[in-house]
């Protein structure tokens, strides 16, 4: 036993073993050649534990060769995880240090690094280049040649024609290769491109264009029998040495694999020696099942607050893979053109977007997160990089893709619509508060396509229908008998029983039945329409409820049985009606409370204010004596009439008593 226990002390106390660096790739940009000195340098690699710690974790890039300047702090740049503001070279040029600065770079994460200066001229031709990585966590990768200086040099592969999805044939294959030495012999010099998946039609001879320095031909072409393998023949022309040749492969091409699938690729001549292998391209999914929404409605000319496109993604993408990205396209320009863009996809955190000359595309580099095969995700863009939606009747359409999915076929989205109507019959009525009307009619066209069991609602600001109604409407354009008013009077929902396709006109015939008299009120009507639960229109202004004048005393309103007590500021004159005649105006003083008001002066004026009648209490009435007040004389208020405003008039009369006639015509 005591043994047993001493074991499992000394494994207790032992480290969890670090992690260690893999996959490592560099290249460089400006080509292979001794003495010259590149543009660019990349070097990527990925980590099997992850560093976290802002200014402590480092990251170590230790080459064989000095192809760094020594002693100097060149620019990185990194995708996949973390920035790195500190730098250093060594002395002897070869190890570069990067001081992570914020950000991470999480557990199992790929990290390419992009140095833009400060390298060296590169050694002599035939030199293997080998780079190990390392990290404050994870332990130096084994040493792995990442180029020879003198060889060939894969540029980049591409294909034309179904966009590299998966289960589809190309029709055309590009490569370019950098050569160093090059050949002239025809008949004899070959150029070989091997692939590590089949790329060709096996056993074949795929017709082959070449162009570059030298104009080589290449009348002779072959694939292996794994279609991996493609020889090129030289039969006319050459490669001249330092030339850049680009290949074009027109057919024999093979069928792509499943998405995901990474294809490198590897060129020699009977010039130069094999290049290593370099990543080109890889097999992708499709996206598919596109719905979109607007939130702002859907009227022409308007603009909407958000855009939002839902798509399916295959084979899905991950922050770490090379140039992470998010792509979406409507066909007319939803988007201002050229302007930065805000948006958010669930689970992923988005860089920096633009979006294109035309206004219906933007991309969004991605710097953390993943999207899982199958995943359905919702693109939204926002602010104000959104334009004004086209004419109604439009039909937009909507489609994505990522550096994982192609864009799949773009599918019809929803339709812009014009402005709905609301019509309160009879339409010669004004909207009097305290009328009846006989029906509403309310128009409004179909953005989405509904099926059977979908609602279309009308929401109203004030209650201007019946509670909980459930008789009245005529409807035209979709169908359903089912329909109700809420209980407030203020929602009318019609359920329909049949499908309707979008830009479908839906007249709603509100009838008497759904009628009561308008509130007594002066109010604002608007109408929020809504298909679906998705909202058609912005509240929609197109009515005002009319309280006609009237007055009382304590102040009060009336408007016939209906009373309300209202208050106003203390000594202040406050317009109190305004019509197309005249205008009152009037100010109160307190009485024994804050809530207890009088009114102690009014002014009647013209419409344009340019003539006036101002009734004023007398000052002081419990100390007025009133016996020296001449017989028929005005006692307990003063009233004037002027000409001009009334708070600055050119002329003014008082009126001293109750004989005095003023025109008829004086206000107008």
């Amino acid at each position: 036993m005591e043994r047993i226990f001493v074991c499992v002390a000394v494994l207790a106390a032992l480290p969890l073993a670090a992690g260690q660096a893999s996959n490592v790739v560099a290249t460089v940009t400006g080509g292979y050649v001794e003495a010259t000195t590149p543009t660019t340098l990349k070097a990527k690699a990925t980590f099997a534990t992850g560093i976290s710690t802002a200014n402590t974790d480092t990251v170590t890039l230790a080459f064989s060769s000095a192809i760094l300047v020594a002693s100097s702090s060149p620019t990185v740049s990194a995708s996949g995880g973390g920035s790195y503001g500190t730098t250093s070279v060594n002395g002897a040029g070869t190890t570069l240090t990067l001081t992570l600065t914020s950000g991470s770079i999480s557990a199992g994460a790929t990290v390419t690094f992009s140095i833009t200066n400060n390298l060296a001229a590169l050694p002599t031709s035939g030199t293997a280049v080998t780079l190990t990585v390392s990290s404050s966590s994870d332990s130096a990768s084994s040493a792995t040649t990442v180029f020879t200086t003198g060889e060939t040099r894969v540029t980049s592969a591409s294909l034309s024609g179904n966009d590299y999805v998966e289960t589809t044939t190309p029709t055309a294959m590009t490569i370019v290769v950098l050569f160093q030495n090059g050949i002239s012999s025809t008949g004899s010099d070959t150029v070989t491109l091997t692939f590590d998946q089949a790329a060709f039609t096996a056993s074949q001879t795929p017709t082959v264009s070449a162009s570059g320095t030298g104009s080589p031909v290449f009348g002779t072409t072959a694939t292996d029998t794994d279609g991996k393998i493609l020889t090129l023949t030289l039969t006319g022309g050459q490669i001249s040495a330092g030339a850049t040749i680009t290949f074009t492969v027109s057919n024999q091409l093979a069928v792509m694999p499943a998405a995901g699938t990474e294809f490198k690729l590897a060129a020699a001549s009977t010039g130069d020696a094999a290049s290593s292998a370099e990543y080109v391209y890889r097999s992708l999914g499709l996206t598919s099942g596109f719905t979109a929404q607007l939130t702002g409605g859907y009227v022409e000319s308007t603009t909407p607050t958000n855009v939002a496109c839902t798509a399916t993604f295959s084979y899905g993408m991950s922050a770490s893979d090379d140039n992470p990205y998010v792509t979406v396209t409507y066909n007319v320009a939803l988007f201002q053109s050229s302007a930065s863009v805000s948006g958010s996809i669930s689970g992923l955190g988005l860089g920096s977007a633009t979006s294109n000359t035309a206004g219906t595309s933007v991309t969004f580099t991605v710097n953390s997160g993943s999207i899982s095969s199958g995943a359905s995700k919702t693109i939204n863009v926002g602010g104000t990089a959104l334009a004004a939606l086209p004419a109604a009747g439009t039909v937009v359409t909507c489609t994505a893709r990522s550096n994982g999915d192609a864009f799949g076929t773009a599918a019809n989205v929803f339709q812009t619509i014009p402005m709905p109507t609301i019509t309160f019959n009879p339409a010669a009525w004004s909207m009097h508060a305290g009328l009846t009307f006989t029906s509403i009619d309310l128009v409004v066209t179909l953005a989405h396509d509904i099926t059977s069991g979908n609602t279309i609602v009308a929401t109203f600001d004030e209650a201007v229908l019946g509670q909980s109604v459930t008789s009245g409407l005529t409807v035209t354009g979709a169908a359903g008998t089912s329909y109700t008013t809420d209980s407030d009077g203020k929602v009318f929902t019609l359920t329909t029983n049949a499908n309707a396709a979008r830009g479908t006109v839906v007249n709603m015939n509100l009838g008497s039945a759904l009628m009561v008299s308008l509130p007594l009120i002066s109010a604002f009507v608007g109408v929020i329409f809504t298909a679906n639960s998705i909202d058609l229109t912005v509240n929609l202004i197109q009515n005002q409820i009319i309280l006609p004048p009237s007055s009382g005393s304590d102040p009060l309103a009336k408007y016939g049985d209906r009373q309300v007590e209202f208050e106003l500021p203390p000594n202040v004159l406050t317009p109190l009606v305004s019509s197309s005649d005249l205008k009152l105006f009037g100010s109160v003083f307190e009485g024994r409370s804050s809530r207890e008001q009088w009114f102690e002066r009014m002014v009647i004026t013209s419409e344009l204010e340019d003539r006036f009648l101002e009734i004023r209490m007398k000052s002081n009435l419990g100390q007025q004596n009133k016996s020296r007040i001449p017989k028929g004389q005005l006692r307990t208020v003063d009233v004037v009439l002027g000409y001009g405003n009334y708070s600055s008039p050119s002329v003014t009369s008082q009126v001293l008593d109750m004989n005095t006639r003023i025109p008829q015509c004086f206000l107008g």
